[in-house]
């Protein structure tokens, strides 16, 4: 790293604002879904199943997963994502 370049500081973001790999604050962000084996080998958590027996009402029943948003910086042409769960 030269002298010109601005230090590092870490950010308590929970959503990236940067690019990962340059720091550059040019990022495109979509909604997606982390891959349920990705999700299970990188946070320890897995797809549950929502159905009567939640008591849930207005929530339609089915299979819930891990929801991120798929990043991309204009300037490297990187796409990498961030994971919005609880990142403990």
């Amino acid at each position: 790293m030269s002298n010109s370049e601005p230090p590092v500081t870490p950010r308590a973001e929970r959503i990236a604002t940067q690019c990962v790999c340059c720091r550059s604050e040019n990022l495109k962000s979509s909604p997606a879904v982390l891959m349920p084996f990705v999700s299970h080998r990188a946070f320890g958590s897995e797809p549950v199943v929502i159905d009567e027996s939640w008591g849930l009402t207005t929530i339609k029943q089915g299979t819930s997963y891990s929801v991120c948003r798929t990043l991309y910086c204009d300037y490297m042409l990187d796409v990498f994502h961030n994971a919005v769960g609880d990142l403990k």
